[in-house]
């Protein structure tokens, strides 16, 4: 039986709207690092006054705006990091000698000795995409009325409904069909394409590219069994497959892989994303830079990722008090290593980004007995930068407005279980 599109709706709804975009190694926690964070919470709640919290949109908005990137932020310091307290921006980087063909990127641990290899792309992932019948925008020929088809993704069916009415063109029906499939949320994507006579057609094609071990076809669209009127599918061809899928394949020393994407890991060491053909080219070779080079990839990271966290706390215009309080925290930070940091090629731009003088850096090392030596201002920049980044993630209301009511009688704190509720909702936001 096709499951209900609504409950389906809701549940994507739900998925894409509050699921964090990207997991990292920063957002899995011990059972110990777990509760410092817990304790941290109570200590802040023990310490802080009551405050009079705005219910609106904008403030829970921008407060989990911060809170996210606050987060992305720590997942990039934590790729830097690497293996242990020794390990700070010694992580190895990889390079691919061709970067619009394959791309790579080292997963490894920093004590690894990675083997580098060539690979050869013969074919990509293909997603499967249906092209429906080039109609001409007049009045419809079917009846009007109500309408249901289904859309079978794997192992789940999805039922759309829709009616037509006694007016409705053909454009107006294709338009209103590809507005159902985008918004059900359901790895399907939708468009109205046109032809050189003016005619339209329905456009539908997997969003992933990954083919399932054993199957053929990625979706099939049919007529729903119970649908009070047929038709539908035929009429504007939305069963037709127009591009099958397919999986990728390539060659890695003289031996020929399959995957069911474009995107995979080899060696559990390189993470390796297919871009385009080699199309008989040479093969494009993957490794490991240079210790040297290594350093200076990261903390070009490191200046990325700064003004990265700078750019989007500064992007709301619907809050400037909180915008303004949290980019002035995040630029004081920059300021107060400046001076060390500048030592190294490092300096400060006037709207709070930081740029690194890679020539400068590259000197140093050349001429440093330690080269090591080179990175304690810039690890002492990166500490600083994830205290307040775990600052902003355990308390993001702190910089949005918040009257005092009152404060707690000094030296008769207690801990209150339910402050806790101020921002509990971005605690289940795939996060603590």
């Amino acid at each position: 039986m096709a499951n209900n599109i609504m409950s389906n709706g809701i549940y994507n709804h739900f998925l894409t709207s509050y699921a964090s975009n990207d997991i990292t190694k920063a957002d899995s926690h011990k059972k110990d690092e777990l509760k410092d964070i817990y304790k941290s919470i109570v200590r802040i709640n023990k310490d802080s006054p009551l405050y009079l919290l705005k219910q609106d949109s904008v403030n829970e908005e921008t407060a989990i705006a911060f809170k996210e990137s606050a987060r992305k932020l720590q997942g990039d310091l934590a790729m830097l990091k690497g293996d242990g307290d020794s390990g700070d921006f010694n992580n190895k980087v990889a390079f691919s000698s061709d970067t619009e063909a394959v791309s790579a990127t080292y997963i490894g641990q920093a004590s690894a000795d990675p083997p580098s290899f060539d690979i050869t792309v013969e074919r990509l992932a293909q997603s499967q995409v249906n092209t429906g019948n080039f109609l001409p925008n007049e009045k419809s020929a079917l009846e009007e009325g109500s309408y249901f088809f289904d859309a079978k993704i794997g192992e789940q069916s999805f039922e759309f409904q829709f009616s037509i009415g006694a007016n409705d063109t053909n454009l107006d029906i294709q338009q209103r069909i590809s507005r159902l499939i985008n918004k059900a949320g359901v790895t399907l994507e939708a468009e109205v394409i046109s032809n050189e006579n003016g005619e339209n057609a329905i456009e539908v094609k997997a969003s992933k590219q990954s083919l399932k071990q054993g199957q053929t076809r990625q979706f099939d669209i049919m007529d729903a069994l119970n649908s009070p009127r047929h038709g539908i599918v035929p009429y504007f061809g939305l069963g037709n497959t127009s591009i099958e899928p397919t999986t990728a394949q390539f060659t890695i020393g003289g031996e020929t892989h399959t995957s069911q994407s474009n995107h995979f890991t080899v060696a559990s060491v390189y993470e390796i994303e297919l871009k385009e053909p080699t199309n008989g080219q040479d093969p494009v070779h993957i490794g490991v830079k240079s210790d040297n080079d290594a350093l200076v990839e990261n903390v070009k990271n490191l200046v990325s990722s700064y003004n990265t966290f700078l750019d989007s706390v500064s992007s709301s215009d619907e809050n400037m008090p909180a915008r303004t309080k949290m980019q002035t925290s995040i630029k004081s930070v920059a300021s107060q290593h400046i001076g060390s940091l500048g030592q190294i090629g490092i300096g400060q731009l006037e709207n709070g980004h930081i740029e690194l003088n890679e020539e400068s850096l590259r000197q140093m090392q050349s001429q440093a007995q330690d080269p090591s030596e080179l990175m304690v201002p810039v690890k002492e920049f990166a500490d600083h930068l994830k205290s307040i980044s775990k600052e902003i993630m355990l308390d993001p209301m702190k910089f949005t407005q918040r009257p005092i009511v009152n404060y707690k009688n000094p030296g008769h704190e207690y801990a209150n279980p339910y402050m806790t509720s101020e921002y509990s909702g971005m605690m289940f936001n795939n996060y603590c």
